[in-house]
């Protein structure tokens, strides 16, 4: 019964992990508009999709999901893309791999 719940995240995950490719050129985009504009097409695509993913009915996340959503985005991969690009205009690119290659070892 998760299988559709799965395939969404996955759907979603992909769009925006394979856009990470255009980074470098919306680098002098202000760095919340281009993690917007990647995001926003990840949205759109999940959204066409999302109805051949869940044919049974379409489901409403209460205010409290939607809260939650928002602070998995603003603390996950949103924020951190975010964080990513401001970086990167101001140290070396070695520097920016070197942390993020080292964030999993540091949180594991």
């Amino acid at each position: 019964t998760d299988r559709p719940a799965v395939l969404s995240c996955l759907v979603a995950a992909s769009c925006v992990g394979a856009s990470i490719a255009v980074t470098p050129l919306v680098a002098d985009l202000p760095a919340l508009a281009a993690q917007a504009a990647r995001y926003a097409v990840a949205a759109a695509v999940l959204a066409a999709l999302l109805p051949r993913l869940e044919p049974g009915g379409r489901v409403r996340p209460t205010r409290a999901q939607w809260v939650r959503i928002a602070l998995a985005a603003a603390t996950g991969s949103a924020g951190f893309n975010v964080l990513l690009v401001a970086a990167g205009r101001r140290v070396e690119p070695a520097v920016v791999g070197a942390v993020v290659g080292a964030s999993p070892v540091l949180l594991a």
